[in-house]
């Protein structure tokens, strides 16, 4: 996409904002609050930023701020295991180029992999790497996997941009493609055209090789064992097909059946190098050192200064016990040295709590009995249970943007600040920042014990009936605050963590058939921001709807009482205008549903009018207890109401944007170059005649001779400003713009408007 060109209006948040200008030759785009959620199908001008739009947020490479949690390998631990990574890596091509490093849960792998990443990355060697983590919606996604690992090879390896970008602005869509595709077009295609010069390069100079190890982490976090297995197909079949292809690869992950039978195939085998994390590369001496460091530390902290440790502190005894209970898991003491160092607490008294803490409540069948024994320890300590349980539920259960404490202090009925005091002894296993960061869990083995009934009892979280719960919650928050903003952080993911919870409840089914839809409606005109090009009705129209949809499409497979489902069907059709209202305000709520169903996006003079207009109505109408609004929806229980006309209703938008077209046109012309207006005149021209073209006004209307003159001097404006650009000015959906030519040809038999 582009930005507007230097005579418009540069709002400082918008979705074509810090773009250079390009070529454009079809497309969709949605902007929801500042979110691009598609800006594909188009001539990119600048492949390298919408290769890293793609995947900005994500933050799942070796670097990323995301990673500073997981801490590396402490200096002098696990070193026999480095040196054998560090040795395959460097290996020739006659060694097996994949190396798969399996452990169990805690025992260490993302710090390895970080610190084999880390050191590459010193020494030039680090091509590419991504680290999965199950907590995260966008590092959990195999979505991004590619396109990461694409970006970084663009980076680390110079001689692979153009070809890389070059396959990008000529197609786009590859950015949307299959994971096979991805990988063919970006990773293998490009790595395997080898020019001339590249190939004298290395032959003559073997000592400049290129990065050439990538690091995936965590396989077992990505979604699930069938995607895992999908991903080991797709990245071990460049070698397969190239047997002497120039990346090696290492994978770390749990050794779960699949994935392990995944690498025992004969085809993959013999590209394997397996690594397995266990006792013979003697954890216990690495986690002793590093319990002895972080005790040091301790003790010479000032922090501490005004505490009396004992000599010694802790005695040799108690650091046996210690690594003893660890059972090899590096996790374990990561997460007991949190707990020792736990604000505004004794450490002496701490690491007493732990060694002291009787673990005959854990199940003896547990896999990890003295992990489970401190996670139990942690939770002990915290006397508001109901609350931390609730609290910890929606952490794990909610969408990403909906585990803040701001939200789910919302979501719950809390008091504000209410879920940082709850949490306040659980920054050993949860990431907590502000009101409005996400909370996250540092470890998937917490997440794992939370949701196993055998190994945490009574602080089992029971993922159906929480999500249930929540759900229930959500929806009367929904209701609740429909007459706020904060309402609209609900609406954002609602229908989709509806849709998530199987045999509804008969309490979620009362409060999705008790759902106000029609508050919902009126919230969607008030409260805007204007943040961009963009009309905030429209996407928060788009956005409401397709949660009605998703909610209708569920409760259908659910095999629900039909009458609730009908709650939620063609409730746009549905929509009816008070006949009480005068002429002027009735014509500009008709005009604003028009608008919004017709997907009029852009803001242009008639649009702002028409919404500050309805604004200024349904803030009123949330202000008061009335009950005859200016809307209603047709039902049993509706009030009487008129519904619209939908193509004589386009048909009278379309005419009142042409109008205010030639108006400003008119304006336009009288202007002299230099003259301060030409900007905004010249933005209300072209945001007019995108709400023209790229919507569905035209194509609702029915066809008539009076709309040949209007699309006329639709074509003379695009005309102009295609000359201005030098450029086709508007992008637009293919389907779109067929069905508008198709439109065009039952309206006349003359020759296709051109800007069309």
């Amino acid at each position: 996409m582009s930005s507007p060109p230097p005579f418009l209006p540069s709002p400082t948040n918008h979705m074509f904002n810090e773009m250079q200008y390009s070529t454009i030759n079809g497309g969709e785009f949605y902007n929801v609050g500042r979110d691009l959620v598609r800006n594909f199908h188009a001539t990119a001008a600048n492949p390298h930023k919408t290769l890293w739009d793609a995947i900005a947020g994500v933050g799942a490479s070796y670097n990323s701020a995301l990673q500073f949690d997981r801490g590396s390998c402490l200096s002098g631990t696990r070193e026999a295991v480095l040196r054998d990574i560090h040795e395959w890596s460097i290996s020739g091509r006659d060694s097996p180029p994949v190396c798969w490093l399996s452990g169990t849960a805690g025992v260490g792998k993302s710090a390895i992999a970080l610190t084999v990443a880390k050191s590459r990355a010193k020494n030039n060697g680090l091509a590419a790497s991504f680290f999965f983590f199950r907590s995260d919606p966008k590092r959990n996604n195999p979505s991004f996997l590619i396109l990461t690992l694409a970006h970084s090879l663009v980076t680390t390896r110079p001689s692979l941009r153009r070809i890389i970008h070059d396959k990008i602005a000529a197609d786009p869509r590859i950015l949307e493609a299959t994971l096979e595709h991805q990988f063919t077009e970006l990773i293998v295609s490009p790595l395997q055209e080898r020019r001339w010069w590249r190939r004298l390069q290395e032959r003559l100079l073997p000592q400049l090789v290129q990065p050439n190890l990538v690091i995936i982490d965590g396989l077992d976090e990505c979604k699930d064992s069938d995607t895992q297995l999908r991903l080991i197909s797709i990245l071990t079949s460049a070698y397969q097909q190239f047997p002497h292809f120039p990346l090696r690869l290492l994978i770390c992950s749990r050794p779960e059946s699949w994935i392990r039978e995944a690498f025992n195939l004969p085809n993959n085998h013999i590209l394997t190098k397996h690594i397995k994390l266990d006792d013979s590369y003697l954890p216990n001496k690495d986690i002793e050192q590093y319990f002895c460091r972080e005790f040091t530390s301790i003790r010479t902290n000032t922090k501490y200064s005004q505490v009396e440790f004992p000599n010694p502190w802790p005695s040799e005894a108690d650091i046996h016990r210690l690594v003893y209970n660890a059972s090899a898991q590096f996790i374990y003491a990561v997460t007991a040295m949190k707990v020792v160092k736990t604000e505004f607490s004794h450490p002496i008294e701490q690491l007493q709590i732990i060694l002291d803490h009787p673990s005959n409540q854990i199940s003896l069948e547990s896999p990890f009995p003295e992990l489970d024994n401190l996670y139990h320890i942690i939770l002990s300590a915290n006397p508001r249970r109901d609350k931390l349980l609730s609290i910890l539920s929606a952490i794990l259960l909610l969408p990403e943007e909906a585990k803040t404490p701001k939200f789910i202090e919302l979501l719950l009925g809390f008091s504000h600040g209410e879920v940082d005091l709850s949490l306040r002894g659980m920054h050993s296993v949860l990431d907590i920042c502000g009101a409005t960061d996400d909370i996250r869990v540092y470890h998937t083995s917490f997440t794992d014990y939370l949701c196993t009934k055998s190994r945490s009892a009574e602080f089992y979280i029971d993922e159906p009936w929480q999500r249930d719960f929540l759900a229930c919650r959500w929806l009367t928050t929904l209701d609740q605050q429909a007459k706020s903003l904060h309402y609209w952080i609900s609406l954002r993911e609602c229908g989709n963590f509806c849709s998530t919870v199987k045999q509804p409840s008969e309490q979620l089914l009362y409060e999705l058939g008790s759902l106000d839809l029609l508050s919902l409606i009126v919230a969607t005109g008030v409260n805007l921001q204007v943040e961009s090009l963009m009309r905030g009705s429209c996407q928060r129209w788009a956005l409401l709807f397709r949660c009605f949809q998703t909610i209708a499409s569920w409760l259908n497979q659910e095999g629900v009482d039909p009458q609730i489902i009908e709650h939620f069907v063609d409730v746009q059709d549905r929509i009816q205008v008070n006949p009480s209202l005068d002429e002027e305000t009735r014509s500009d709520l008709e005009s604003w549903i028009i608008l919004n169903v017709t997907c009029c996006r852009w803001r242009c003079p008639v649009t702002d009018s028409i919404d500050a207009s309805v604004a200024k109505l349904f803030a009123g109408v949330q202000n008061t207890e009335s009950s005859s609004g200016p809307l209603s929806l047709a039902g049993p229980t509706s009030t009487p109401g008129v519904c619209i006309d939908i193509p004589y209703g386009c048909f009278q938008t379309v005419k009142h944007l042409c109008y205010d077209l030639e108006i400003l046109m008119a304006r336009f012309q009288k202007l002299e170059a230099g003259d301060k207006d030409i900007k905004l005149e010249l933005w209300g021209i072209r945001m007019t005649v995108y709400n023209l073209l790229c919507s569905t006004l035209l194509t609702f209307c029915h066809p008539q001779p009076e709309l040949l003159s209007i699309l006329c001097t639709i074509s003379e404006v695009g005309k102009m400003l295609s000359n201005i650009h030098s450029t086709q000015f508007y992008a637009q959906k293919k389907e779109h713009r067929d069905e508008l030519l198709s439109w065009c040809k039952v309206l006349t038999s003359s020759p296709i408007l051109s800007v069309i």
